[in-house]
């Protein structure tokens, strides 16, 4: 079996102390993989696994526990998901959890030797990776390397380890004796060499799409597609962690730009809603090293209204 862990650093806070009984409800999105009592045994063996650590809180599917200086939150959505291959209290669903938490602590065991490593140790694994803006609270944005990009999203600059991910703090620039621009351009340099699988697929009345692997790929789309995006850019969209939709919208075809969000805004819809690490519901219009925002609303019949984000794209009624 596979895992891996997502580990986020967060600002240090107040929780109280859980006492033995450490209680959860199960996210709505997961409750076709198990029962509430269900997830109350993984939660209460997952703490067990973690009986070296003062566990802080338990919400919505995460845990976050006491690491060192700062506390560390880890999702439990990937357990949930793959223990429901699992008989209940069996040894299986027992194995996987005491894999994650091992996964869990070799990450941040990795994330230390980092943190005193040099700057040309850490440079490798330098990384851009997208956040929904609402998981970024106002500490998070003076402690960490981030930007806007996305309305909606947040783009940080992360250490992309063999076990976990972990955004890159201000003060750690002091210690490399680098700056936030040198680190934006070797994270993005970095982001546009790893692997991104394309797909290319024709749908409704010839409209081609890109499905390309990775939401990252937002932020190097014109270094990995495999034409270059033309003057009237394109279509994107981001529903979640793994996938990023784009067309290219052309001269003759710009009638395409209503259609491909007509045919897709369910389906990104869904995906963003249904998917474990959710990004962006919205659709987006890039050109040039830039995104848009693409509004949209529905009137008094359900009927969805698209409105373009700029003059120049020669839509407008």
């Amino acid at each position: 079996m596979k895992l891996k862990v997502l580990l986020f650093i967060f600002s240090s806070v107040s929780f109280s102390v859980f006492s033995q009984e450490i209680v959860d409800s199960l996210p709505a999105s997961h409750q076709q993989h198990l029962s509430q009592e269900e997830y109350n045994h993984l939660l209460k063996f997952t703490a067990q696994q973690l009986s070296d650590f003062e566990v802080l809180e338990a919400k919505e599917g995460m845990i976050s526990i006491q690491m060192g200086e700062y506390p560390y939150s880890f999702s439990l959505l990937p357990l949930i998901e793959q223990s429901a291959e699992f008989a209940f209290d069996s040894a299986g669903r027992e194995d996987l959890v005491r894999e994650y938490v091992a996964l869990l602590i070799s990450a941040y065991d990795d994330q230390q030797m980092l943190s005193e490593a040099d700057f040309s140790t850490v440079k490798k694994y330098l990384r851009l990776q997208l956040h929904p803006a609402a998981n970024i609270t106002e500490e998070d944005w003076d402690r960490w390397v981030v930007r806007p990009d996305l309305e909606g999203t947040v783009t940080c600059a992360v250490l992309n380890l063999p076990t976990a991910t972990a955004t890159v703090e201000r003060n750690q620039l002091e210690q490399w004796n680098i700056s936030g621009e040198e680190i934006w351009q070797i994270a993005k340099q970095n982001t546009a060499e790893s692997k991104h699988e394309i797909v290319r697929k024709t749908v409704a009345d010839s409209i081609e799409i890109l499905a390309i692997g990775g939401a990252s790929a937002t932020l190097v789309l014109d270094e990995i597609i495999p034409e270059p995006i033309s003057e009237y850019g394109a279509i994107v969209a981001v529903p979640h962690e793994e996938i990023v939709l784009l067309h290219q919208l052309k001269e003759d075809k710009l009638e395409s730009f209503q259609k491909v969000i007509e045919y897709l805004h369910s389906f990104v819809s869904e995906q963003y809603q249904e998917h474990s690490q959710p990004i962006s519901p919205y659709f987006y219009w890039y050109s040039q090293g830039e995104y848009l925002r693409v509004r949209l609303g529905k009137d008094q019949h359900g009927n969805l209204h698209i409105f373009p984000p700029t003059a120049s794209l020669g839509l407008e009624e």
